[in-house]
């Protein structure tokens, strides 16, 4: 199936927040179509700022499963290293207990894999407060980056 959005139409929105969100709302709406590894990327970004952020990667985790691989791939994208390297360890955490129970926690065809109590405490550590790299300026940040990097790549966001 091919896009039905023009992605130039959002690169001309001058307020990167506004221009995320108009072209995420774009992504989803697109429902006859599964979202492209960069679309879901960029739609990543919702649930990290919205869960991860504010409660940490326990709350993310709990809420957005499915984003948070592409929401670390993201992070590596648009050079946030902190960020990243804090997803990239809570993944190899959960993954560590996957592999006791024999299933990727990240992987999209299996049940939603429940984590224990020592895997949660793990990821609930002090050093993965992602609040710690937080100021005023973030999301903002964040969003900036994020649009910078779909005006760098645009040609993933348009058909063949």
């Amino acid at each position: 199936m091919s896009i039905e959005y023009c992605i130039d139409d959002f690169l001309k929105i001058e307020n990167s927040e506004k221009a995320y969100w108009a072209l995420y709302e774009a992504i989803l709406k697109d429902e006859q179509r599964i979202a492209s590894p960069v679309e879901l990327m960029v739609l990543s970004l919702a649930d990290f700022t919205g869960n991860c952020l504010t409660n940490g990667f326990i709350t993310f985790d709990g809420n957005a499963r499915w984003s948070v691989v592409p929401a670390a791939k993201l992070m590596d994208a648009i050079d946030e290293p902190a960020f990243a390297k804090e997803l990239w360890e809570c993944i190899d955490v959960c993954r560590e207990y996957g592999r006791k129970i024999g299933r990727d926690p990240f992987d999209y065809e299996v049940e939603y894999v429940h984590l224990d109590e020592e895997t949660e405490n793990k990821i609930g550590a002090r050093e993965f407060q992602f609040t710690a790299y937080v100021d005023p300026v973030t999301d903002e940040r964040l969003f900036k980056k994020t649009m910078d990097y779909v005006r760098q790549n645009r040609e993933l966001f348009q058909n063949d």
